[in-house]
């Protein structure tokens, strides 16, 4: 029998940024608290992890924010450059 495990300081489930439901994405299986720029500006969130992801305006998680319940699907969230994972 396998176990697979994931670090204590992280969320479990898949967070998706993208900048429109058919553009790039940004996939985090299980991701890792903290927080987490991204090159370009994504527009939608889609939070199926255990955890509230708090996406930013701007990068390094500065500027307004907004938070991302669990088990979120797509939702649109304005220009947003970072998303912070809690621990």
């Amino acid at each position: 029998m396998a176990l697979s495990t994931t670090p204590a300081d992280a969320a479990t489930g898949t967070l998706i940024l993208s900048s429109s439901p058919s553009g790039p994405r940004i996939v985090f299986n299980n991701p890792t608290a903290g927080c987490h720029s991204t090159t370009s500006a994504f527009t939608t969130v889609t939070n199926r992890t255990n955890v509230f992801a708090t996406v930013y305006q701007g990068a390094q998680c500065q500027g307004m924010s907004l938070v991302v319940a669990p088990g979120t699907n797509p939702m649109p969230v304005g220009e947003r450059l970072s998303v912070s994972v809690p621990s």
